[in-house]
């Protein structure tokens, strides 16, 4: 029997296991039997963080993933108060700059 590839999609399993755990946590959240919760101050940073750290990951670091972490990354530290007011707005374009720039430097070396 000749098993099919996965053509790198996700096992419906492993989302099946994942609409269980979710259906647990939000009942017993309802019915007051614990209290557990998915959001914390910044956790929308993870449509960001995820999607650049997976691509870094599968197909190696390129300009654009790199800005988009490090955009990520700031904002995730900024909706946690780590990063003062202000301070975001300020840095966003120096590093798009700098990861741009330096891109090019090893681009060239390649």
């Amino acid at each position: 029997m000749e098993r099919k590839s996965n053509d790198g999609r996700i096992n419906p399993m492993i989302i099946g296991l994942l609409l269980i755990a979710a259906g647990i946590i939000w009942g017993g959240n309802a019915l007051g039997l614990f209290q557990v919760s998915l959001f914390f101050r910044g956790w929308w940073t993870l449509f960001i963080l995820v999607p650049c750290l997976y691509a870094i990951i599968k197909n190696g670091p390129d300009v654009p993933n790199i800005i988009g972490l490090i955009i990520g990354i700031l904002l995730f530290l900024s909706a946690r108060d780590i990063l003062p007011n202000g301070t975001l707005g300020k840095l966003i374009i120096p590093v798009i700059l700098i990861v741009a720039g330096a891109g090019m430097l090893i681009g060239k070396k390649r």
